[in-house]
């Protein structure tokens, strides 16, 4: 997002938290602009068949995945908040999967929109299950519940498990307002709500776009973007 020549980005808003509280630069936040919340994503935790709890992960290798994710800062934030410390790995997520399947690795953290791609083909022999998490965490993460409508052939008609998501929202570089790159971002902004409706309409599986409550506050220290402004 701050490498030259990037205007937008999509951000989980625990990874913007985590930049605030520890900014790779001071005054990080003030090159960033809010625009709007966009989807949420499911932290969805598959574990082998030796593992029955988040509990039971404490010194057995997990992957929180690639340094610097989405996935590797929520994972973190969510095992430190349950007390857990697994023996971390930092692999690609398709490859955590093939060592997890092979027995090499107990789980992988994976936060994505739920059904993945990546985990639609799991045979029932495989006996991978996904680990509830029941705890209360921090405030970015709400209550969600995967089915067996998500997994057919992970998750029984009976027996949901319980996770927590968390948002992801466009922010913007904070360009200077009389720059022609800052013009640029603004017609996008604007173009962007005016046509929202059709992008909650093409979402699939009943993802929508939506913002914030707070939105007009923007998130946390970001300034909101001059053309943001609350779907109707």
């Amino acid at each position: 997002m701050l490498t030259r020549g990037i205007d937008f980005g999509i951000v989980q808003t625990d990874v913007l938290d985590e930049i605030k509280r520890n900014p790779t630069f001071p005054g990080v936040d003030k090159y960033l602009q809010y625009i709007t919340k966009l989807y949420d994503r499911q932290v969805q935790i598959l574990a082998g068949p030796d593992i029955q709890s988040i509990d039971d992960l404490g010194g057995r290798k997990v992957n929180f995945g690639l340094r610097d994710s989405g996935t590797h800062t929520t994972a973190t934030t969510v095992f430190k908040a349950l007390g857990v410390e697994p023996d971390v790995t930092n692999l690609p997520q398709p490859l955590a999967f093939d060592k997890l399947r092979r027995g090499e690795i107990s789980a992988l953290v994976y936060v994505a929109t739920k059904p993945s791609r990546m985990f639609q083909h799991i045979r029932p022999d495989e006996n991978l299950h996904f680990l509830p998490i029941t705890s209360t965490l921090p405030p970015n993460y709400s209550p969600i519940t995967i089915t067996s409508s998500d997994y057919p052939e992970l998750v029984s008609n009976d027996a949901p498990v319980k996770t927590v998501e968390v948002g992801t929202v466009l922010v913007a570089y904070n360009w200077p307002t009389n720059s022609e790159r800052y013009q640029r971002v603004n017609h996008f902004v604007q173009t962007f709500f005016a046509h929202i409706e059709d992008f909650q309409a093409s979402q699939p599986n009943g993802i929508s776009l939506m913002s914030l409550p707070q939105s007009r506050a923007g998130h946390g220290s970001l300034r909101l973007h001059n053309g943001s402004k609350e779907p109707d």
